[in-house]
C-alpha cells in the first residue's frame, strides 16, 4: 500500500472512530489545501467534507456558507482548544481547531446536534431537526482531551505522509508554500528560507520537485482552487482572492490549461457525480 492510500485509510479511521465515540457526524474543512497529496487529491473521504444530514440539505446553502465556512474557520484560526460554534439554525457544533505550526490549517465539525439538557418539546424549524442527535454538554470538558488527542493525530499523519521520505530541504519548501501561497512569492523568498543563493535556490527547488519555484506555488493555487470549487459554494471572486489569484481572468486561464476545462463546469461536473451517489 503506497503512503498515500494508507494516509487517507489512517484519516476515516481516526474520523470513524470519534464519530462512533461521541455519536455525532464529523466531517473535516479543509480551507486551504492542507489535507492533499501532490497531485492535488484529498485524504479525505468525499463524505467527510460535506455534512450529508437531511436538516443541512434543506437550509440556505449561501448561508452555511457564511457562516459554517468562513466565520467558522475565521474565528477558528484565533482558536487553539474545541469550542462550541452554534449553528446558524439553532443546533449545537463542536469545532475543533487543527494547528500545524501555530497556524490554522483545518476544522473538525462536531455536528449539528440538540444538547441533551433541550426541551424535548421545542417545535421543529427545519426538516430533519427532530433526528438530529443529542449531546449532553456536561461531558464537553471531559470529552475535549479526546478531541485534541485525535486532531494532533490527523495532523501528524497527514505531514507524515506528505513529507515522508524528502528530506529537510524539500520540507522547508513545502512549508513556505502552503502557508504563503496567497501571497506574491517568488524565488528570492524560497532562497531566503533556504539560506542559498537565487540562483542556487532555483537549481535546487527544480531538483526537488522538478519544475521552477514560481510553477510549484502556481500548482498548489490550483490544487487549492479545485478543491474549493468541490467543497464550497464560494464565487470564483472569492476564490481567486483567497488562492492567491490576481482576478478571476488569471484563475479562469491557469485553471483551463491544468484541468482541460473552465472552473465553472468542473464544479457542476463534480456536483453531478456526487448527486448520483
Amino acid at each position: 500500500m503506497d503512503k498515500d492510500t494508507n494516509c487517507r485509510q489512517e484519516l476515516e479511521s481516526l474520523l470513524e472512530s470519534l464519530e462512533r465515540i461521541i455519536g455525532i457526524r464529523v466531517t473535516l474543512q479543509d480551507p486551504y489545501g492542507f489535507f492533499c497529496d501532490e497531485k492535488g487529491n484529498s485524504y479525505l473521504h468525499p463524505d467527510r467534507v460535506y455534512h450529508r444530514l437531511v436538516f443541512c440539505q434543506n437550509a440556505d446553502r449561501q448561508r452555511c456558507m457564511v457562516h459554517e465556512w468562513k466565520k467558522a474557520n475565521e474565528t477558528a484560526g484565533g482558536k487553539t482548544r474545541p469550542f462550541l460554534w452554534p449553528c446558524w439554525l439553532g443546533p449545537q457544533q463542536i469545532l475543533i481547531p487543527l494547528r500545524w505550526q501555530d497556524r490554522h490549517v483545518g476544522s473538525i465539525f462536531l455536528g449539528p446536534f440538540v444538547s441533551s439538557s433541550s426541551s424535548p418539546a421545542r417545535q421543529e424549524t427545519v426538516k430533519g431537526e427532530k433526528d438530529l442527535p443529542r449531546y449532553d454538554m456536561a461531558n464537553f470538558e471531559k470529552d475535549s482531551a479526546l478531541f485534541e488527542a485525535i486532531a494532533i493525530g490527523i495532523i501528524e499523519k497527514t505531514i507524515s505522509a506528505s513529507m515522508h521520505g524528502k528530506g529537510e530541504r524539500w520540507e522547508k519548501i513545502f512549508r513556505l508554500v502552503i502557508n504563503r501561497y496567497t501571497e506574491k512569492i517568488g524565488i528570492n523568498d524560497a532562497a531566503k528560507e533556504l539560506n542559498l543563493s537565487a540562483s542556487r535556490a532555483s537549481h535546487l527547488v527544480r531538483e526537488l520537485f522538478g519544475m521552477p519555484f514560481e510553477r510549484v506555488v502556481l500548482e498548489h493555487r490550483l490544487r487549492r482552487s479545485a478543491a474549493l470549487l468541490e467543497s464550497t459554494d464560494l464565487s470564483l471572486s472569492e476564490i481567486a482572492d483567497s488562492t492567491g489569484f490576481c482576478d478571476v481572468y488569471h484563475l479562469c486561464r491557469m485553471f483551463k490549461r491544468k484541468f482541460k476545462i473552465p472552473p465553472g463546469k468542473y464544479r457542476a461536473k463534480l456536483r453531478a457525480e456526487r448527486e448520483r451517489i
